[in-house]
């Protein structure tokens, strides 16, 4: 059976055609709709490889496009950092436009090609706005990104870009009527309040079921793949079967769940075993067989032939290495730790660990909220930088809270709303304070982060779960390098901060060791 699903996927060899620019992105759809864009403007070709894979072939039907430039979308997790170095190696000049997640890579290709877009399109550019996790709509976009549309990317509260600076008349909100996590209304009201045209498009039943069918025969040609590398899971086949069982029995919304929970699964499988930056790595890869290559604009497909595989193993000593939660700014890989969370066991949860997550949800809100006021009041960048990575966090926070199917604290998104008065009152305090003046506006930030340790330690201490100490471990790192750039920032004013909630001893330690990251 696996051969034949082999020999079915192999690719035929079509003839090679000059390009001046080449885009290179993973098979993650956020991410390949976005390559899309960047291609259109430059009259690119696409090439798509694997997420996390490195194809080592791959790099040789790029040489032989002898590009001026490759531009990578996405970050390492999802383009190896393998790619960049051989590239490069060949004399090629390589670019990579990649976030901390799909949201930021986005708004960083839009944002740097916006001119672009402009020239091109004029007064006709329109954009289609997808759930940045919802495959099924990003799916039923691409036939508009091929036309005069970009894809603008949402949380189903907020955009990655404002649509109005791109220059965007029409916004069309591509709806999947059973995605579990899309809920366009606040959205759709604030987009309406703007000068654009806005329209609601609804993927029609019939279409859902062709496209979960065609999602789970990717999902299985890539549990194919992790069986060729070694790595067999009888609960994701079990998941493979379920959904199939689901489909026929006409509930789309179950399947659709838990083709999401099964595609974060097995992506996780390969950062774990065969991944740059998680445990292992692949090497050598000739021609992993779902790879395809196209002009954005041409309908000319270039595909190189099949050929075997080989890995490198990698033994549990170095299990570990590379794998960053948290960066040197505090910020965490939402995409890692999302895959991370749902591949961990789902543990029973005690209504103490309950409330902590509920308190941390709302607490790291709070300093996002405070930071955000503050930059606009100061205008210091510290405020912006550390209010985009305290977004990291509370959302780390909320991936724990929808897996543990606990009702979400944050009702509304909107700077200064809490659900918890005490967290209202602390608001207010703290942007009075920071009102005062910048020292004032800093030591309110370190004051944040020092709150933040020592509750995060406190919930820590009253959980085994593994998920849940994983995810305070790390928020902990962020949240020191937070401390530590707070109180950098007030020396280089002449002032200092005195902790208020972690000891003094704690506190010296922190800010006389280096910036953390989060290896876990």
């Amino acid at each position: 059976m696996i051969k034949k699903m082999i020999l079915f996927l192999a690719l035929l060899v079509l003839p090679i055609v000059s390009a001046n620019t080449v885009v290179l992105v993973s098979d993650n759809l956020a991410d390949y709709n976005t390559a899309l864009d960047v291609a259109n403007v430059l009259n690119a070709t696409v090439i798509t490889t694997e997420w996390g894979i490195y194809n080592e072939s791959l790099v040789n039907t790029i040489i032989s496009l002898n590009p001026d430039k490759v531009i990578i979308i996405g970050g390492p997790l999802a383009v190896v950092d393998n790619y960049t170095t051989a590239l490069e190696n060949a004399g090629i000049s390589v670019e990579r436009i990649g976030g901390h997640d799909r949201y930021q890579t986005n708004a960083m290709a839009l944002l740097q090609y916006r001119e672009q877009f402009r020239e091109k399109f004029g007064n006709n550019l329109s954009a289609c706005v997808c759930h940045g996790f919802d495959d099924i709509a990003l799916n039923e976009s691409l036939n508009l990104v091929k036309e005069h549309y970009i894809t603008v990317l949402t949380n189903g509260v907020n955009l990655t870009v404002n649509v109005s600076n791109l220059g965007v008349k029409k916004v069309d909100v591509i709806v999947n009527p059973i995605c579990p996590f899309c809920n366009y209304t606040k959205l759709m009201q604030r987009l309406k309040r703007g000068n654009i045209v806005v329209e609601q498009l609804e993927i029609p039943q019939n279409k859902i079921k062709l496209m979960l069918q065609n999602r789970l025969r990717i999902l299985e040609r890539r549990l194919i793949r992790l069986k060729l590398m070694g790595i067999n899971d009888s609960e994701l086949e079990n998941k493979i079967k379920e959904i199939e069982e689901l489909i026929k029995q006409n509930k789309y919304e179950e399947a659709y769940k838990l083709m999401i929970q099964l595609t974060d699964q097995q992506r996780t499988m390969i950062v774990l075993h065969f991944h740059p930056m998680g445990y292992g790595r692949a090497m050598g890869m000739n021609n992993a067989p779902h790879i395809y290559h196209q002009n954005a604009n041409n309908s000319q497909m270039i595909r190189g032939p099949k050929a075997p595989h080989r890995y490198q193993n990698v033994t549990n000593s170095q299990m570990g290495r590379g794998r960053v939660f948290v960066d040197n700014n505090g910020n965490v890989n939402v995409s890692l730790m999302h895959m991370t969370i749902n591949n961990l066991p789902k543990q029973s949860i005690s209504e103490e660990e309950k409330e902590g997550l509920i308190e941390m949800r709302e607490e790291e809100k709070l300093a996002r909220d405070v930071y955000l006021t503050l930059y606009n009041k100061w205008k210091l960048p510290i405020f912006k930088n550390i209010a985009e990575s305290e977004q990291t966090h509370t959302d780390s926070i909320k991936y724990l809270l929808n897996k543990y199917n606990i009702s979400d604290p944050v009702k509304s998104d909107e700077v200064g709303k809490f659900s918890n008065p005490k967290y209202q009152e602390l608001y207010q305090k703290l942007v009075e304070e920071g009102n005062k003046s910048v020292i004032d506006a800093l030591k309110v930030g370190a004051t944040i982060e020092d709150l933040d340790i020592a509750d995060l330690q406190y919930w820590l201490n009253r959980t085994d779960n593994e998920d849940i100490k994983l995810v305070y471990e790390n928020l902990m790192k962020g949240s020191r390098n937070h401390m530590r750039a707070f109180v950098s920032m007030l020396q280089k004013y002449g002032a200092n901060y005195t902790p208020q909630y972690i000891s003094k001893e704690e506190y010296e330690q922190i800010i006389n060791s280096p910036m953390e990251r989060g290896r876990k």
